[in-house]
């Protein structure tokens, strides 16, 4: 089923991931179906299984932030840069969020069962988000060779950012 299905679950997901590109030029950015299960005061509300597809979620999405903030982060400044506003890693198209709920949604419009979802979804990990850090050297290193910012650094963002001692 899953192979028959596979060419519509790519097409959605691109149209995902698109969609999202396409949001940048908005100044309010809307919030997708799978990002509205993901607000921690309705968890409460929400079904088992989509309690389960949030876990999941927020699991690849910390996993990714814990290894790949530092060129994540560059990578949303450049974007931001070009759009002439702040882009947040959330909001970043290329960011784990970003990307995690599209292939979600992705998965929920074929209408696949909870225990389908959770390996379609660990599979989209170990495929797609475990490598992610050369879809990030790539973009950064082609945005550079364009000359947005190409003297940011991982030192330049993080001289932004006080330091604890300096919030005191």
């Amino acid at each position: 089923d899953l192979r028959l299905k596979r060419k519509s679950l790519e097409r959605g997901f691109f149209h995902g991931l698109l969609d999202k590109f396409n949001q940048l030029n908005q100044r309010s950015i809307g919030r997708s179906r799978v990002e509205e299960k993901l607000n921690l005061d309705t968890l409460s509300l929400v079904q088992n299984d989509e309690l389960e597809e949030s876990v999941a979620l927020e699991t690849m999405i910390a996993k990714v932030m814990g290894t790949e903030v530092q060129p994540l982060t560059l990578l949303s400044t450049r974007l931001g840069h070009l759009l002439q506003r702040k882009i947040s890693n959330d909001e970043n198209p290329l960011g784990p969020k970003s990307l995690a709920t599209a292939f979600l949604e992705s998965c929920t419009i074929l209408g696949f069962e909870i225990q389908i979802k959770l390996i379609i979804l660990k599979l989209f990990e170990k495929a797609v988000l475990d490598n992610i850090h050369a879809l990030y050297h790539a973009s950064n290193e082609l945005l550079i060779k364009e000359g947005v910012l190409p003297d940011l650094s991982s030192q330049t963002t993080e001289r932004k950012r006080p330091s604890v001692t300096q919030r005191h």
